[in-house]
């Protein structure tokens, strides 16, 4: 990916005040991404050059005081089986949630570290901030995303009634931002997790032979997040960065983007998929790997199974500071900067 083209507040490449934007961390997770981990994952594609239909389903520990660390990890599957035969299956090796279990069978660790899923497990600060002056941050970000959908309303008619619906979201999302009562860690991790998922997304689409890819997620407040007035906002970002980033990697009309909507009440329809990032994110997520304990034995399993089986399972660490960096962490040997 060349972010060249991207600047914190807009595309640098187009004459006017409109684009659509990223924040630099993506820029600094894609140098890590692609020293080494990018070729791991071509390594893994090649195994599955025949298949033209992925899914990305994620998963997150935020903000649990119980916990060591905030963790979003991303899942890779490929479309090599029915829904109801991958719901079988992994039903047979994760019966339940890592929360609900006293043991996570050994059958589910050598699956999952030699199998045909490919994780990416990102620790994010749990103090993470965009900026020093978040609402002004934000506020400019939808004026400039504002501006860029009236333009294609000029220039992509056939699209106007979709992008008028999206200048509505975003001017809803502007009054929320700019109120005093405005939920910015809510907003602003809405943005960290729709940059990452279409980033991954855009990284499979312009390194195999893709013609369908989807996101699903697990059910969590980002999803919904003032739904009433802003819809599915999450989903929205997904689409829009995804097209942006397709559209630099010159793959705009590739790949077909689908997006899993998971019921709000009772199980999710693709509940066992999500069980794969469950496990490895409230893993990562209690594990106090600096002075190396785990508050539970079911986690020592997960560590020593999968965080050394780097064909895959790649971990990285965003900090959000005043020194803005990615690095991938390498357990037991070297870091990636």
């Amino acid at each position: 990916m060349d972010f060249s083209k991207f600047s914190p507040l807009g595309s640098s490449d187009r004459e006017g005040d409109y684009g659509i934007s990223f924040h630099y961390f993506l820029a600094h997770f894609n140098e890590s991404f692609k020293q080494s981990g990018g070729t791991i994952l071509d390594a893994y594609l090649k195994e599955f050059d025949y298949v033209t239909k992925w899914l990305l389903v994620s998963d997150y520990a935020f903000y649990d005081k119980n916990k060591k660390h905030d963790i979003v990890t991303f899942s890779l599957i490929p479309y090599i089986a029915s829904f109801e035969r991958m719901r079988d299956v992994l039903g047979g090796l994760a019966p339940a949630d890592l929360k609900k279990v006293r043991k996570v069978k050994k059958e589910f660790i050598h699956f999952l570290a030699s199998g045909p899923v490919f994780n990416i497990n990102i620790k994010l600060d749990r103090d993470r901030k965009l900026h020093t002056d978040e609402r002004l941050y934000h506020r400019r970000k939808i004026e400039m995303l504002i501006a860029q959908l009236e333009h294609w309303t000029k220039t992509t008619p056939a699209g106007i009634d979709n992008y008028k619906r999206q200048i509505k979201m975003l001017r809803n999302l502007d009054l929320i931002v700019n109120s005093s009562g405005g939920n910015l860690k809510a907003i602003r991790d809405i943005e960290i997790v729709s940059s990452l998922a279409a980033y991954l997304m855009s990284e499979v689409t312009s390194r195999t032979n893709v013609e369908i890819i989807g996101w699903f997620s697990d059910r969590d407040a980002l999803l919904n997040f003032k739904a009433a007035k802003l819809g599915n906002l999450i989903f929205e970002m997904v689409d829009l960065y995804y097209y942006a980033l397709c559209y630099n990697l010159n793959e705009s009309s590739k790949a077909n983007l689908i997006i899993g909507l998971p019921e709000k009440k009772n199980s999710v329809w693709y509940d066992t998929l999500i069980r794969i990032p469950d496990l490895l994110a409230g893993t990562f997520a209690d594990f106090d790997y600096e002075n190396n304990v785990l508050s539970h034995d079911k986690f020592v399993s997960v560590v020593d199974g999968l965080f050394l089986a780097e064909k895959r399972n790649l971990f990285y660490n965003i900090n959000f500071g005043d020194k803005l960096s990615a690095v991938r962490m390498m357990w037991g040997l070297r870091h990636d900067g």
